[in-house]
């Protein structure tokens, strides 16, 4: 693989952009490739990966396109890109300033010019054309992010793409829970510690591992408020958990409470990617279902990058069985992925850190 790689990681864009510096590693016009992940929240106007004044790579309604502005316009096959799903692109502009275009490994347009580009001696942005500018930034989600000295060949594009997809999921367990309000007639700790499940739950075994019944040693549960919790005066319950680390989350994985109408029924869950200080975004409800003992897979509807989860439990299962005066939990872990580094660490590294962490970890000959 050709040297000079860098390498960035996810990155919830939406108008935002990460100013990643200037410097000779970047300062290519022509004979370079840059790939990258992303997923389009639509297929409208200019969205760009990764840009400065002097060449951007970036989509245009359904294509790929490099643009060395001012020079050259490279616009890859239509119809190659959608909104929605996650979508490698590549595109390589070689010595002889031709633009080879890739979607998801294969072809997606081959361009000719005869001028390099620009020099490119401004910051470059993840995410936006230049540093704060928003008039051709991303609408969606940008992740792996990379920029190679030299044409890659076909294979090599396709290398990339399968070095990002095999990163393994895991069942993650929270390393602290905080009782932002509510009440705990049995402690918030026992959602995360293990405590009364029927062994070591891992991603291979957890769907087989049961709960042995709530009790003060194992459960969470609030103090009671009767008839109903919600109507007799319960404060709604709000928990903050810290992952330790940055995650791909997909699902949530929770073994219920059982006194049936005290089970946890809908809960809002938010996510941050600052820490348990937040700012916390991206709300969605889901559904616990009600029974007790075994474990519950409960899917997020897609992928939300966060190292701070912040729930609110929002209904029990009153009305479906004895109880409901209470809320109730017994465990609770999340499934995700570890993310590429991150862009956020990557981007107060500096171009030069960025270069270092791309060939350090990746392992490219120079």
């Amino acid at each position: 693989m050709k040297g000079g790689s860098c390498s960035a990681g996810q990155f919830f864009a939406d108008g935002n952009d990460i100013n990643i510096g200037a410097g000779s590693t970047l300062n290519l016009q022509s004979d370079f490739t840059v790939t990258a992940w992303v997923k389009l929240d639509n297929t409208s106007g200019k969205h760009t990966a990764i840009g400065n004044p002097g060449w951007a790579f970036r989509s245009t309604g359904t294509s790929p396109q490099i643009t060395t502005f001012g020079v050259k316009d490279y616009t890859g096959t239509a119809g190659t890109l959608a909104s929605g799903v996650w979508t490698h692109v590549a595109v390589v502009l070689d010595s002889n300033y031709d633009a080879q275009f890739y979607v998801n490994g294969q072809p997606a347009g081959f361009v000719t010019h005869t001028a390099q580009g620009n020099s490119n001696t401004n910051p470059f942005a993840i995410g936006a054309t230049s540093p704060g500018n928003v008039s051709e930034s991303m609408a969606g989600r940008i992740d792996d992010v990379r920029v190679f000295s030299g044409a890659l060949t076909q294979a090599e594009v396709q290398a990339t793409i399968t070095d990002f997809t095999a990163r393994p999921v895991e069942l993650i367990t929270p390393v602290s829970v905080s009782l932002d309000a509510g009440s705990q007639y049995f402690s918030v700790d026992h959602l995360i510690d293990d405590s009364g499940l029927s062994g070591a739950a891992d991603m291979g075994n957890y769907r087989t591992i049961t709960h042995a019944g709530s009790n003060g040693d194992n459960s969470w549960v609030t103090n009671a408020y009767f008839p109903d919790y919600y109507t007799g005066g319960g404060t709604t319950p709000v928990m903050t958990f810290d992952l330790g680390d940055r995650y791909d989350l997909s699902d949530i994985v929770a073994w219920n409470y059982s006194s049936s109408g005290n089970a946890t029924r809908t809960v809002t869950v938010e996510f941050s990617v600052d820490g348990v200080g937040g700012p916390f975004d991206n709300a969605l409800t889901i559904e616990v279902p009600q029974a007790a003992g075994p474990a519950h897979t409960i899917s997020l509807g897609g992928t939300f990058l966060a190292n701070a989860v912040r729930l609110t439990f929002d209904d029990n299962w009153r009305g479906f069985g004895g109880g409901g005066d209470r809320v109730g939990l017994n465990e609770l872990k999340f499934i995700g992925s570890v993310p590429e580094p991150s862009t956020f660490l990557l981007g107060a590294l500096g171009l030069f850190g960025l270069g270092l962490v791309g060939r350090r970890r990746r392992g490219r000959p120079a």
